[in-house]
């Protein structure tokens, strides 16, 4: 019987995989995605995916292929931004007949199945839904949500992996809703799963990815016993510093 996991690597394994992040900067990325549109690449992007498949990747009639959602939502917020946000945004997902798969963990997963009774419609998808607590990916000791979907494109074996709108951030807090992609539908997703836009934690996310990001994948491919696929930053002004950083001119080359 194939695991999820082995879905993901049908879907990764030799491949060029690009991660849609969520900085300004990957408006550079809508600007020419239509000249991406015969190559063959993979698409992946994390918790507020949909802004991706509707703004960019529609242009050239694309889907993401995999997805990471663990976003983190105020408790007293979690209710209605299942209702509002999570769950449409996961049947759209689930809804489109391409070989696509959901990363997620168990927190998550139970918090549909036990407060919004959406059991049904997890077990109907469930060979959609790959669990990441059981397939040996740190959730813990990692800086962000990124560096997950980071470890497991490594876990898929991604040929390459081409990181768009991954800017960094380390101004104040209440200045950086300027910094992120489609600023006003961001702010209105955040305001929904925080209650107050000025909630970030990207100031401490973009230290400690530098920090942190270089060791963890060293780890990861002495572990599974790869070599370190090649990453680029296409993220030209990025303050992030640890990958190759490259321009939107150079990625159609790259590709």
């Amino acid at each position: 019987m194939i695991t999820n996991l082995e879905k993901l690597k049908q879907i990764t394994k030799g491949k060029t995989v690009l991660i849609m992040l969520h900085g300004k900067s990957i408006e550079g990325l809508e600007n020419i995605i239509t000249d991406l549109k015969d190559k063959d690449i993979v698409y992946a992007s994390l918790n507020y995916f949909d802004l991706m498949e509707n703004f960019i990747l529609s242009k050239i009639n694309k889907k993401l292929s995999y997805v990471l959602d663990c976003a983190g939502v105020k408790d007293e917020n979690l209710h209605n931004y299942n209702v509002k946000r999570r769950i449409p945004r996961l049947k759209n997902f689930f809804a489109c007949q391409e070989n696509k798969l959901l990363l997620t963990i168990k927190g998550v997963i139970r918090k549909l199945t036990d407060q919004e009774n959406c059991g049904d419609l997890l077990q109907q998808y469930k060979d959609k839904i790959l669990v990441l607590d059981s397939v040996g990916i740190d959730l813990i000791n990692v800086p962000n949500s990124a560096s997950i979907l980071i470890g497991i494109t490594l876990l898929a074996r991604a040929k390459k992996i081409i990181i768009c709108g991954m800017d960094g951030y380390l101004g104040k807090p209440n200045n950086s809703s300027s910094t992120y992609y489609q600023e006003k539908l961001y702010n209105e997703h955040k305001r929904d799963a925080f209650g107050n836009t000025d909630i970030t934690h990207v100031n401490g996310d973009t230290q400690n990815f530098g920090l942190m990001m270089p060791s963890i994948i060293e780890a990861y491919c002495n572990i599974l016993e790869i070599e370190s696929p090649e990453i680029y930053n296409c993220s030209p002004n990025s303050i992030i510093d640890i990958f190759p950083k490259i321009n939107y001119n150079q990625l159609k080359n790259i590709v």
